[in-house]
């Protein structure tokens, strides 16, 4: 999906940075739930924030997890042999952060941006994935900026 967002021209200077700091948490990549546990997880936050519910399907493992917020669909990608996959916590929060993101402002913020990165550094914490003391240790030094949002947004 990268790849093609650059081909496409996208502007989304924190896309790199943003993977490389989820790249540096293993249970960040190992499938641990069921595709009915991750609908779960999405509607929930959905709800939570406001936004109507989504499409949600389990890809094959050679694929990446993908929300596509316009169609109002999140693809999940399956376990390989090894374990490893998208279909975790934390991989699913940062598929619905898209499309909160996305029902909340549109097409105005970066895909991998601020406002998309504080979506999901609220549903993090909220999850408990992590506190908001390691997100910070963590993501500055790959130079991640997110604004700073006191609960998610919630659509009028």
């Amino acid at each position: 999906m990268r790849e093609k967002a650059k081909a496409l021209g996208g502007n989304d200077p924190q896309c790199d940075p943003a993977y490389a700091w989820e790249a540096g948490f293993d249970h960040f990549n190992v499938c641990v739930l069921t595709i009915d546990q991750c609908q779960h997880i999405i509607d929930s936050a959905l709800d939570a924030a406001g936004c109507q519910p989504v499409t949600v399907y389990q890809g094959p493992s050679c694929r990446y997890s993908w929300c596509m917020p316009v169609l109002r669909r999140i693809c999940m990608q399956g376990p390989s042999r090894k374990g490893r996959g998208g279909m975790n916590v934390a991989t699913v929060l940062h598929e619905v952060a898209h499309q909160i993101t996305y029902d909340a402002y549109g097409n105005s913020v970066q895909d991998h941006g601020p406002t998309w990165l504080a979506v999901f550094r609220k549903l993090l914490i909220e999850h408990g994935v992590m506190t908001e003391k390691e997100f910070r240790l963590t993501a500055r030094p790959f130079g991640l900026k997110w604004r700073n949002l006191t609960k998610t947004p919630r659509l009028p």
